[in-house]
Order: structure tokens, then sequence, then C-alpha cells
């Protein structure tokens, strides 16, 4: 898996976005539903790469899982790892800490090369909605 994400990885964090209604709201408008999502799940995955160069793939899976809304993003990010992964190993969606802690070191520096990818189509594929504040105002008109 490459650290840059192709068409393809992003378009499957549209469809995992699409299915998701833990980040994911929709707003009436009219007939047609605008689908939203808080800055603040923005700042999260931007932050998750910068969080594994300080602190490894270890210390940032801790620290998402121990959020709850850190750890709404980390599923998301495992969501697209596992669907575009071909044969690199399989983190665990329920337990990704210890998934990751039973890895040998060539495993873990390939899961964490896909999830830096996933965070980066994630973040891309967050463009495609509306962007609000924490209290609803939008932010990317």
């Amino acid at each position: 898996m490459k650290n840059k994400p192709d068409n393809h990885m992003i378009i499957k964090a549209i469809d995992v976005l699409d299915q998701d209604k833990s980040i994911v709201k929709g707003e009436k408008k009219g007939k047609e539903v605008e689908k939203q999502i808080e800055s603040k799940y923005g700042s999260y995955v931007a932050s998750f790469g910068g969080s594994i160069i300080n602190t490894g793939i270890l210390g940032t899976v801790m620290i998402f899982e121990a959020n709850d809304e850190k750890k709404r993003i980390l599923k998301l990010l495992i969501k697209i790892y596992q669907a575009l992964r071909g044969n690199y190993p399989n983190i665990d969606e329920i337990n990704p800490y210890r998934s990751l802690k039973q890895f040998d070191p060539e495993q873990r520096k390939l899961a964490r090369n896909g999830l830096v990818s996933a965070g980066v189509a994630l973040k891309l594929a967050m463009r495609v909605y509306k962007m609000v504040d924490n209290e609803n105002k939008a932010i990317n008109d």
C-alpha cells in the first residue's frame, strides 16, 4: 500500500463516510438532505499522521482508542484500510491496539503506512461534505 492514496481509496473513503452515522449528520434543505461533518472530526484526521510521527502507531492508536470521538475516526480509518489492504495484516476493529501490538515490526510498518494512506483518503473524502463548526454553522461555503 502506498502512502499516497489512489482514486480507488478515496472513493472507498467516501463510501465509508456515506454509510457512517456517527460523524456524518444530515440536515434537511427543502427536499434534499445535506450531509454535514463537524470540523473537529477533520482536525482529528489531520492530527492522526502527526501523532504517528511523534508517538508511533501504537501510541497513536492508544490515544485514539481512549477518546470516544477520536475512536470514531479510528474505526473509519480501519474500515478504509481493511477494504483495500490486500495481503496486509488484519487489524481488529474492536481492539486495534492489541491487534497491532501482536504484529511483528514489518507487519506493524505496513499497517502504519496503510492507516496513514487511509487518513489522507479520509481527509480528502471529507471535502465532499459540508463542514460545520461545533455549533453547526457552515465554515466551507
